[in-house]
């Protein structure tokens, strides 16, 4: 019989941090959990997507890997943590449905979520909405520390245009 597959979904928010190490982190962590669980690896790397403002029509890895969960191909996701997935309420709870619908057990490196259990269920709910709250809150501190930047005078951040420094 061969060893049960474990989906592992990574994802990074920005073209600048897939030059950093944070895939091959999550990459790591995956293959640490696989091994001591008794997993084959299967990975879908999703480069430079936020899942912060995100429609999940922009997200094409987590479509298909969303795809291959309707098609009964996929049953264990792992994330690096949740928030890998979506950081939106909505995409959130397209997630935890379809996963709750097909019986897909999420993983992380502290464990293994199962939607259908009520206590699981309820841990996904909070943990989505907690990181929904910390990106719109983060979002709101950028947005009056640009405003704050203008209204001194200053530049309010991004390259400068060209011939300026």
């Amino acid at each position: 019989m061969s060893q049960p597959i474990l989906h592992l979904y990574s994802r990074v928010s920005s073209k600048i941090q897939e030059e950093g190490t944070s895939l091959e982190n999550q990459r790591q962590q995956a293959e640490s959990y696989a091994t001591q669980h008794g997993f084959q690896l299967k990975s879908w790397e999703e480069k430079g997507r936020s899942a912060s403002s995100e429609k999940i029509e922009d997200r094409p890895i987590l479509l298909d890997l969303m795809e291959a969960v309707r098609a009964g191909e996929v049953i264990n996701v792992f994330v690096f943590n949740q928030d890998r997935l979506s950081r939106q309420d909505y995409v959130s709870a397209i997630i935890k449905h379809e996963f709750k619908k097909y019986g897909v057990i999420l993983h992380t490196p502290s464990g293994s979520t199962d939607l259908s259990d009520l206590t699981d269920n309820l841990t996904f709910t909070i943990l989505g909405a907690i990181a929904s709250y910390d990106n719109a809150l983060r979002a709101q501190r950028s947005r009056l520390g640009k405003i704050a930047r203008v209204r001194q005078g200053r530049w309010q951040g991004g390259p400068p245009p060209y011939g300026y420094a």
